[in-house]
């Protein structure tokens, strides 16, 4: 991994030193990892749940979201998912909804950078 993707990487709110080690120094695992971002449902998962009022549902993906966000270092990501899966374990549901346009927007970047490095040709 290049010095130039690392950086736009860090940008988009990923700790790459730190989820590095998480890998036990292994970057192409990693950047395997990265590419299988791209590929998870849960962000979908939520969104349709939420949208359709099934809180069961979106509880399992946001937690998911934040496990998976946590294990890659997304700095950005990780805690706008842990607020939301304790508002949503403190059945405040309209203050996890209300985090929806700031986790989207987050995601969307954190995707996009992801994306344009490791996405399929």
């Amino acid at each position: 991994m290049d010095k130039i993707v690392k950086d736009q990487l860090m940008e988009a709110g990923i700790n790459v030193e730190e989820a590095v080690n998480r890998f036990m120094g292994n970057e192409v695992l990693l950047e395997r990892f990265l590419k299988k971002f791209l590929e998870d449902p849960y962000y979908g998962k939520l969104t349709e749940a939420i949208s359709k009022g099934e809180r069961e549902d979106a509880f399992i993906a946001a937690h998911t979201l934040k496990g998976v966000c946590g294990n890659l270092a997304f700095t950005q990501l990780f805690p706008l998912f842990v607020q939301q899966v304790n508002f949503m374990r403190k059945d405040k549901w309209e203050d996890a909804i209300a985090m929806m346009p700031e986790i989207t927007r987050e995601y969307d970047k954190t995707v996009g950078v992801i994306q344009k490095y490791y996405g399929q040709s």
